[in-house]
């Protein structure tokens, strides 16, 4: 590599003695006396206009030298970063792309089941259908992630060779520009003369050579270095929590936990742990056979957290029907009185319910908590109530919904909702408080109806008196050691056809069985609101945001 001496050294050789040339050519003159001054001033403007030419080589050299220090050091940094790129890249190939990208695949994993208040017990390797989903994800985000490594790092990317071989470019561009900087007419006036004098024929081949081979060798240079501008670019990192909407839902869409198969020796575990039932007491072991009466495919979590949770809500309304009777018949009766008589319905069932979870030991919680809470089970009673897509045919007693049910149940969803949180939160929720809106819904739902139900609240009645007993909490009379649960089942299921909705049928054939009947209705209204409840909060829950 040439320094600033190698230039000085350069400058320094003489390409002629004007001197010489300039004494010989006034020899020839008659005036002796002016020849040596003539001469002289002739010798002096000669060797200043030589030396300006020099000093101007010697700045752009100066210059250039510089400039090769920057490019040397751009192209060997080019170099190393296509480098580390190209060796990850083998890395990939050698290990395949879920191992390569296995920790950071469980780390996204267990970041997303952590953010969305998921079970990490189903996917700690005991489940199988869990196991099954996490695999799926882990593919989905290891395929994704090696995606955008290609974005900047494909298959057709030109292997390198040494880097020496890859930083010539830039050295031999500096050398050929050097050599154009200093070729003869730019350091000595005689050539510069007689270039001018022959119009470029003396010295021009030289001088196209040399700008074309500069022209040449900045144009490879060039081209390398654009080529060079995508290993710059950044390798997108998949951080799902903060993703496109569209993007997040084809990347998760595995994770459907509420689909998962719980195994039998799961059971125990989750009813302990998520809610807090004692699986050997006699209502857990209750809840247990229930649940296993199911066949296995049907064991999903969704049927898990909608027989708990629905059991726990009819045994909260059954448990505490007389304090909720008693404390609606007390306001009931403050209605009528001056002080409230005149007070928003809305602020006096408030009064109501305070008192209600006061008497029962319920906490209070925070009042837009407890207003989730209150839309999502109501939105579940209007569900339940809804003919267009909850129809029975009066018949068979059998859903009757129509082939657009789904999509219709689907619309009236996202306008309710919609028109509640522009009205009255205007999405301040956040997923913790989505959870907490959850948990109160059970409650919500069962002072509600028990309340309703006191209070002979005519649709209510209606509407339990046309729902269809649920299958599950039949069977618990079909598998019972009691002979009387045995009879019911079978009256239910021989005598009736299943079709409990026909009340002159039933009461005709016997009476025995009417509050028992009744209150079967009753525990699979509570269920179906139960059911619709959860699947209200869950879709608003697990609905990727843009």
């Amino acid at each position: 590599m040439a320094d600033t001496k190698d230039f000085t050294s350069l400058l320094g050789k003489s390409t002629g003695n004007f001197k010489d040339y300039a004494q010989a050519y006034f020899s020839r003159g008659n005036k002796k006396s002016n020849r040596g001054r003539n001469l002289f001033l002739a010798s002096m403007l000669f060797s200043g206009a030589e030396n300006k030419m020099r000093a101007k080589v010697q700045s752009q050299l100066e210059d250039l030298e510089d400039e090769k220090t920057f490019k040397y050091a751009n192209a060997k940094q080019n170099y190393d970063k296509q480098l580390k790129l190209q060796n990850q890249y083998d890395e990939i190939q050698t290990q395949g792309v879920g191992t390569y990208y296995n920790t950071q695949a469980d780390t996204a994993f267990n970041e997303w089941v952590e953010t969305n208040g998921l079970n990490s017990s189903y996917y700690d390797g005991s489940n199988i259908s869990g196991s099954k989903q996490r695999k799926e994800f882990k593919e989905n985000f290891a395929n994704s992630q090696y995606e955008n490594f290609k974005k900047v790092y494909g298959e057709d990317t030109a292997r390198l060779g040494s880097e020496e071989e890859y930083t010539k470019e830039a050295l031999e561009y500096i050398k050929a520009k050097r050599r154009e900087i200093t070729r003869p007419e730019n350091l000595s006036i005689i050539h510069k003369g007689l270039s001018k004098i022959s119009g470029g024929r003396i010295g021009g081949d030289y001088r196209d050579k040399l700008l074309e081979k500069t022209k040449k060798e900045q144009s490879e240079y060039e081209t390398q270095e654009k080529a060079a501008l995508i290993f710059n670019k950044p390798i997108e990192r998949l951080n799902i929590v903060g993703m496109n909407a569209t993007d997040q839902a084809e990347l998760v869409s595995p994770i459907q936990q509420k689909n998962i198969i719980i195994e039998r020796g799961q059971i125990d575990d989750v009813l302990e742990s998520q809610y807090g039932i004692n699986p050997d007491s006699t209502y857990g072991k209750a809840l247990i056979q229930q649940f296993q009466s199911l066949p296995r495919n049907d064991r999903t979590v969704n049927a898990f957290e909608t027989e708990v949770a629905s059991s726990i809500t009819n045994k909260f309304v059954k448990e505490n029907t007389f304090i909720i009777k008693e404390v609606t018949k007390k306001y009931a009766g403050l209605r009528q009185t001056d002080t409230y008589k005149d007070m928003d319905s809305v602020e006096f069932n408030a009064l109501r319910d305070k008192e209600i979870r006061t008497e029962i030991g319920i906490p209070d919680a925070k009042q837009d908590i407890k207003d989730g809470a209150r839309f999502y089970a109501g939105l579940a009673a209007d569900m339940e109530a809804n003919a267009d897509w909850n129809r029975v045919n009066p018949k068979t007693g059998l859903p009757d919904t129509g082939p657009d049910a789904v999509k219709k149940k689907a619309a009236y969803l996202k306008q309710k909702e919609e028109e509640y949180f522009e009205n009255k939160v205007a999405g301040e929720f956040g997923l913790k408080t989505k959870a907490q809106i959850k948990q109160q819904l059970y409650p919500t739902i069962a002072i509600d109806t028990a309340t309703l139900v006191a209070s002979g609240h005519a649709a209510t009645e209606t509407a339990i008196a046309g729902t269809r007993i649920d299958s599950t909490l039949l069977k618990k009379y079909q598998h019972s050691d009691v002979p009387e649960d045995i009879d019911l089942y079978n009256y239910i299921t021989n005598d009736l056809k299943g079709n409990t909705l026909n009340s002159t049928l039933i009461w005709e054939k016997e009476l025995t069985y009417k509050s028992r009947i009744e209150l079967l209705k009753q525990e699979s209204y509570v269920k179906n609101l139960v059911r619709n409840a959860q699947y209200n909060v869950d879709l608003l829950m697990t609905t990727p945001e843009g």
